[in-house]
């Protein structure tokens, strides 16, 4: 079984790479990346005969489709997703391959769901979305909502700590869905919001404790629905640690450096976005008090009736982004070739996946591989007199 994992090497797809090496369900695994020198020096890290490396630029059709013309399954672990999501999965269902990312852009999400009755017709798995958020998250949510006769609301706020490493693609992401409009559900339909409207302060526990989150464009609010069509309120907001970040980040925000619209800067158009990205990824490594907790923390709370009663399910989340978003995605990978994922088209995690048993699995996988990872869940019932 021979598999391709393009953006291989990067800060989270090298979590999925190892895993995948370190199994015995693929014989052959290629680390491409358009930087054929990081993705050589991952390779020699790894020291696996089962590992070679290939130069590939995910925009150049010329240079993706014959790169997994010989493989059994495209892995998808470049980004930000909403550039360079959609060209791989039209590549992959071109050479009828199937295909598996952690791809976290809800407009990408909505560009490969056209895709669908292509991917079925050749009788493909394209699966979109497998890592922590969305991934593992809507996973909770419908493990949460077993405990349910009936799902009102989900929250999944999240604190993302700024000591976790991060390429372009993560900075990519965050500006592109911190700013402008973002979407949530409320009563039962998707609608709009301003960037930083709704912010509140959430307890994460004693780990991070409290923490500043806003409306964050992601993919949950469009995959959900599709399973949970009566659900009435779901909101992902995010937040950064420590809160001065986040403070940064709002004004960067009111100031417009979010912009795709290009400025004239002494006779040069800038575009701010592309500017504001280059200038985060050119600061030096910033050195982080020993004292101080490194990993993120989410919460998926998911609220509902049961037997008449209103009951709530929260389920804490501490770890390491690298590990909970790659991880989840190379035991996706797993299930695609081994037949235990079966559904065919373009499908998200919550539609094809039975939860327990996968979670129970990638948070084996997630804790063995940190120094770091916990989870709690509290369940409150509020009886009707």
């Amino acid at each position: 079984m021979r598999a391709i994992v393009i953006g291989g090497c990067g800060a989270q797809g090298s979590f999925t790479t190892r895993d995948m090496v370190k199994r015995n369900v693929f014989d052959e695994v290629v680390i491409a990346d358009i930087n054929l020198e990081a993705a050589d020096n991952f390779a020699g890290e790894l020291n696996s005969p089962k590992v070679s490396t290939r130069r590939v630029d995910v925009l150049d059709m010329n240079s993706l489709l014959p790169a997994i013309r010989d493989v059994d399954l495209v892995v998808n672990c470049t980004g930000p997703y909403y550039l360079l999501g959609p060209p791989v999965v039209k590549a992959a269902i071109t050479a009828g391959k199937n295909y598996i990312d952690f791809c976290d852009d809800i407009a990408a999400h909505e560009e490969m769901i056209k895709w669908d009755q292509e991917a079925k017709n050749k009788g493909l798995t394209i699966l979109v979305g497998l890592g922590v958020s969305p991934g593992l998250c809507p996973l909770i949510v419908l493990d949460c909502a077993g405990k349910m006769d009936e799902v009102e609301e989900v929250h999944l706020p999240q604190l993302i700590n700024n000591a976790e490493p991060e390429g372009p693609a993560v900075a990519g992401h965050m500006i592109a869905n911190f700013f402008g409009k973002v979407p949530v559900v409320s009563g039962g339909k998707r609608t709009y919001k301003e960037a930083f409207m709704d912010e509140e302060e959430v307890d994460f526990g004693p780990h991070l404790g409290k923490g500043k989150v806003s409306p964050f464009g992601h993919p949950e609010i469009f995959t959900l629905m599709r399973v949970l069509p009566d659900i009435k309120n779901i909101s992902i907001k995010i937040g950064t640690y420590p809160v001065e970040e986040y403070e940064a980040i709002k004004f960067l925000s009111m100031m417009g450096m979010g912009s795709e619209e290009p400025l004239n800067v002494k006779g040069r158009m800038v575009v701010p976005r592309d500017f504001l990205i280059s200038l985060l990824m050119a600061q030096p490594p910033r050195e982080i008090p020993k004292d101080r907790p490194i990993s993120s923390s989410m919460i998926c709370e998911v609220k509902g009736k049961k037997g008449g009663n209103a009951i709530t399910v929260k389920l804490y989340f501490n770890g390491f982004m690298g590990p909970s978003t790659g991880l989840p995605c190379s035991l996706g990978a797993e299930w695609i070739v081994q037949g235990r994922i079966t559904r065919k088209g373009v499908v998200f995690p919550e539609e094809c996946i039975d939860p327990k048993p996968f979670l129970d699995e990638a948070f084996k996988r997630i804790r063995e591989s940190s120094s770091f990872f916990e989870i709690k869940e509290e369940i409150i019932i509020s009886r009707t007199l």
